[in-house]
């Protein structure tokens, strides 16, 4: 099984560390995608920093390692996003349109499996 990164939502990781525990177990690199999962297109530099640190935190607890990696959520970037994040030790890893599995839709896993393969 190929190894990914998984870019999670910190609010998230505190309600299921059993998982993020078992996906480091696997070998998978666990990395940030802010702790409340809000949309970045009017976010401050301070709030971004702020939500990455805490995001990173709650990581670190659960995993004993910081990610170095950072997925702006939906997305959505621009310089501020982008320096914000590079300011706070990230690699910005970004996405394509095309690629969206939607599974913000809920759909059933196999309909995910069948669009990302």
């Amino acid at each position: 099984m190929q190894k990914q990164p998984f870019f999670v939502v910190g609010n998230k990781v505190e309600l299921y560390p059993n998982v993020v525990q078992r996906l480091k177990k696997e070998g998978h690199e666990i990395a940030n995608h802010i702790k409340s999962h809000m949309y970045n297109g009017n976010i401050t530099s301070a709030t971004l920093t702020s939500e990455l640190e805490q995001t990173d935190g709650i990581i670190q607890r659960i995993t004993g390692n910081k990610p170095t990696l950072y997925r702006p959520v939906g997305g959505l970037y621009n310089d501020l996003i982008i320096n914000t994040a590079i300011k706070n030790g990230k690699m910005v890893i970004l996405w394509s349109w095309h690629q969206d599995p939607e599974d913000w839709k809920r759909p059933p896993a196999s309909r995910i499996a069948r669009k990302i393969t």
